[in-house]
């Protein structure tokens, strides 16, 4: 039986092994940390922290970027700030726009909300938002933010040990609920590309309100234009060396759309 099931085994290994793939790699150092966020409906992304720099970069799940380059509305370098809770309606009901929550998770202090935009949504200082896992000897677990049937709550400890509980707009993003995206799909064609590509946005961008911007692949910026009515922004690509570039779609506010394609010469 042995001389049966081994050589069957190793099969099944090799071809298990095969399933795993590295995507990206991310550098961080002391002063950068990457963390993955679902915004809501299972839209997650990629935020990388540079506390050093009090800067948020952005990415979508497939790597490309999203928003680059944030700056942070207050200082993240002291070390005792970090951001969380990115959300599209948590905080607010607006869901065309993301906020998120810059907070000392473990001494008395500031509590802001802010949209990526830098828009101060909430300020509420000298508090403290409880965060305890296994606390009481493992009977407890406290957190600042919790779902309830009455809509999500927000919990602070004042400096006159009182709890303050908030009531928010959204929920935290708890479940996976699947989501029909095909008609937001953005193509790019041909792609790679040699000479001239077409980026079809669709007639829901096609109006003056939304820009395209294209980046090379150090994030630096080429050109940016309006999306003509029909949704489709056709581009002369000789003067590109080869190599990938990114193509963003935004409004006057927030980014909505980003996708890649690659110039071969």
């Amino acid at each position: 039986m042995k001389t049966i099931i081994l050589p069957f085994l190793l099969i099944i290994c090799s071809n298990l092994n095969g399933q795993i793939v590295l995507e990206q790699v991310y550098s961080i150092n002391y002063s950068k940390d990457l963390i993955l966020v679902n915004l809501g409906h299972d839209d997650y992304k990629y935020v990388m922290i540079d506390f050093y720099n009090d800067q948020l970069d952005i990415y979508n799940v497939d790597h490309t970027p999203f928003m680059i380059g944030l700056t942070t509305p207050v200082s993240l370098d002291s070390g005792y700030l970090a951001p969380g809770y990115f959300s599209r309606s948590l905080f607010d009901c607006d869901s065309t726009t993301i906020e998120y929550a810059i907070w000392d998770p473990i001494s008395m202090g500031s509590f802001y909300v802010y949209r990526t935009d830098g828009t101060l949504l909430f300020q509420k200082d000298s508090v403290l938002a409880p965060y305890c896992y296994g606390c009481y000897g493992a009977s407890n677990d406290k957190k600042p933010i919790y779902n309830t049937s009455d809509g999500a709550k927000l919990w602070f400890i004042n400096s006159q040990n009182e709890y303050l509980i908030y009531g928010l707009c959204g929920e935290l993003p708890m479940q996976v609920s699947p989501i029909e995206n095909e008609a937001y799909i953005i193509k790019a064609y041909p792609n790679p590309t040699t000479s001239d590509i077409t980026i079809d946005c669709g007639e829901k961008y096609g109006n003056s309100g939304y820009k395209i911007s294209i980046l090379d692949s150090k994030m630096q910026l080429i050109q940016t234009r309006s999306i003509p009515s029909d949704g489709k922004v056709q581009m002369n690509v000789d003067a590109l060396s080869s190599g990938p570039y990114y193509y963003v779609i935004k409004s006057e506010f927030s980014v909505l759309r980003t996708g890649k394609f690659v110039v071969l010469k």
